[in-house]
């Protein structure tokens, strides 16, 4: 009470009348005063939390999205220690075989010296004997001149006291040593007597002769007569050897001359029963040559990037009315560049796997390699003789392309913008971004929610793989290509294919004149934003549109122009 008393008069009396007033109003008017201003505290605090909590699962959101793209980088990484482990464990293969083919070697050269060592012994040794042999006949020589100066008797006396076949032998024996030592005859025929004064001696052989009366016959022994084992030259080289096919060196060099057949003929005038084949680059844009032909004829763009080649291997078509197949050899990561030898040479090898698997016989080509991609042509040809030598496949090389009128020049331009698609200007734009079922924001989906707000019906949007998203925000035209079940999965480059051609019908409808797309990465599919394009160029070839491809801070390919 001393408190209130202390208080201002004025202020007292305001306080009284508040009072008084309280006392003469209803007391139930404002009972429910105080619930109200309850109510509207509570629902300021609930819209407070409401926004926090936004705020919350937003980063919550860009949290996962980190944690995604580290375990993407993790999975990538992983991949390239596998890649790297398992070639290392080639080139150990490599080392080992190697290794043994040296051993090999080293055996085979230790033979070719014992041999080395075996002839020259044997020569030796033959040297000797025919020293000894030329001794002992100079000594039966001397003999016989000997016999002949003691004895004084006639030759039919001779042969009368002795068989015939002895007295001829003996004979012959003399007239043998006569003729191999005439110094000594010359010597002696002072002391001789002739046997037949006024008979002519009949001519007799110049070798001695046997037991039998025969004259011996003094044969040279060559080197392939004498028993020391194989020479040199009856070792066969492996060339030398029969082919796999049963024929000789001879055939399969005859074969390897017949592989290639050059004529001069239209490539797409061919019988079906021909596979064609020819060069072209990872991305399949095949913007120029022959390879224009290729895809008009045959088409099917998207196929062929869902194989995801890459240089070096093989892609393929098979015509189901026809059965017919069509190679395409990538053999090069853009087709703006240059082939490798190593990966042209890996196509090839794979080229033919290919063919033996697919039971092909016959193959027309053109020269590949030795357009746009200045390979020497008998460099290549010699490379198909030597894949193709053995497998009874008959390659036709067609010099003359299909004429007909130039293609079409492309009405598409395109623009690359070193930032997010959020900020191109959406006036009479397509602002396009890759979705997946799963409705994962990926950092793109998040630029333009921010800016846009269409979360919510997005999140609603329940079509699968090869829809198309739309929606129209703030005179925005906003398009997602589902695309992929999840948003861990790679693209399907069908399904782009399948919602471009949605979006094409869409633009058109909307007089819509400018597209742009942000880049992706796709830790399986090198290249995938230039893929793309590909589908692009094959969905818009003839309108007139510009192409703006977003290049962000956070995407590792890098853009085409910045490429070397």
């Amino acid at each position: 009470m001393e408190h209130q008393d202390k208080l201002p008069g004025r202020v007292r009396e305001q306080r009284d009348t508040g009072r008084s007033r309280a006392s003469n109003e209803d007391p139930g008017q404002f009972s429910h005063g105080p619930r109200m201003a309850n109510t509207y505290y509570q629902g300021s605090e609930l819209n407070y939390f409401k926004n926090s909590h936004r705020e919350i699962s937003l980063m919550l959101t860009s949290k996962v999205q980190e944690i995604e793209k580290r375990d993407c980088e993790l999975t990538l990484c992983h991949n390239q220690i596998s890649y790297l482990k398992n070639e290392a464990e080639k080139y150990r293969e490599k080392c080992l075989n190697l290794q043994e083919l040296l051993e090999k070697n080293a055996s085979s050269v230790n033979s070719y010296y014992r041999l080395e060592e075996r002839d020259s012994f044997a020569d030796n040794k033959l040297t000797v004997s025919e020293d000894e042999n030329s001794n002992l006949v100079k000594e039966f020589s001397s003999v016989c001149v000997e016999v002949s100066h003691s004895t004084d008797i006639s030759e039919e006396s001779f042969e009368g006291s002795l068989p015939t076949s002895t007295s001829n032998c003996f004979m012959d024996t003399l007239n043998y040593s006569w003729q191999e030592s005439p110094s000594k005859q010359q010597n002696s025929s002072s002391n001789k007597r002739d046997i037949h004064p006024k008979k002519q001696q009949p001519k007799r052989s110049s070798e001695p002769p046997n037991l039998h009366g025969e004259p011996l016959k003094r044969e040279t022994l060559s080197r392939n007569d004498r028993d020391f084992g194989p020479s040199r030259q009856q070792l066969q080289r492996p060339s030398e050897e029969k082919s796999s096919l049963g024929g000789s060196s001879a055939e399969s060099r005859s074969l390897e001359t017949t592989v290639i057949k050059e004529i001069k003929s239209d490539l797409f005038k061919m019988s079906e029963s021909h596979a064609l084949a020819h060069c072209v680059g990872s991305d399949f844009i095949m913007s120029s040559g022959i390879a224009v032909e290729f895809r008009k004829k045959f088409r099917n763009i998207p196929e062929l990037l869902d194989q995801n080649k890459n240089p070096g291997q093989v892609a393929f078509l098979k015509i189901q009315n026809s059965g017919q197949y069509i190679y395409y050899l990538v053999t090069k990561l853009c087709s703006t560049g240059k082939p490798k030898w190593e990966d042209f040479e890996k196509s090839v090898v794979e080229w033919k796997d290919l063919c033996l698997q697919h039971k092909i016989k016959e193959i027309a080509i053109p020269q590949i390699g030795c357009g746009r991609d200045q390979l020497d042509w008998k460099k290549v040809s010699n490379l198909l003789k030597q894949q193709f030598a053995n497998t009874q496949i008959e390659i036709t090389v067609c010099s003359i392309e299909a004429e007909g009128a130039p293609p079409k020049k492309w009405n598409l331009s395109l623009v690359h913008t070193p930032k997010p698609l959020s900020e191109l200007n959406p006036v009479d734009c397509a602002l396009v971004f890759i979705a997946s079922k799963d409705h994962f924001i990926t950092p793109t989906i998040q630029r333009l929610v921010a800016k846009y707000g269409f979360e919510s019906d997005y999140l609603s949007h329940k079509q699968g793989s090869g829809s198309l998203y739309h929606t129209v925000r703030r005179s925005a035209n906003i398009f997602g290509l589902v695309v992929k079940d999840r948003h861990n999965e790679s693209v399907s480059f069908s399904a782009i294919g399948k919602c471009l051609q949605d979006l094409k019908r869409v633009v058109k409808k909307s007089n819509l004149w400018y597209i742009g797309f942000e880049a992706f990465d796709d830790p399986k599919v090198l290249l995938a934003t230039r893929k793309v394009w590909t589908l692009i160029i094959d969905a818009f070839f003839t309108e007139n549109i510009e192409v703006h491809f977003c290049w962000p801070e956070e995407v590792k390919e890098k853009c085409w122009e910045d490429r070397k």
